[in-house]
């Protein structure tokens, strides 16, 4: 049996440092939708621009660094694309 991983998760570290959903949706970019930030910090899951954009927006608004290696589970999830061609 292994251990659980003892790094905190996102939310965690968020928690830790009293910083409110409201708060972090506001510092991060507009371009990353609100419903993306809410499922990446319930969840772990996230697309890398978006996991990128809260532990930045996490740094920023605590005061200590956050990547990816100091925080426990996440999972990157494939990036959507559009085929040129295929819109409707």
């Amino acid at each position: 049996m292994s251990n659980p991983d003892p790094r905190p998760t996102f939310r965690e570290a968020r928690e830790k440092h009293q910083i409110e959903m409201h708060e972090l949706v506001s510092d991060i970019d507009v371009s990353i939708s609100e419903e993306a930030i809410k499922i990446f910090d319930r969840t772990g899951q996230g697309v890398s621009y978006v996991v990128d954009a809260c532990l930045d927006s996490l740094s920023r608004l605590s005061g200590v660094e956050y990547s990816r290696e100091m925080v426990g589970g996440i999972r990157l999830l494939p990036t959507p694309h559009k085929v040129p061609g295929t819109e409707r």
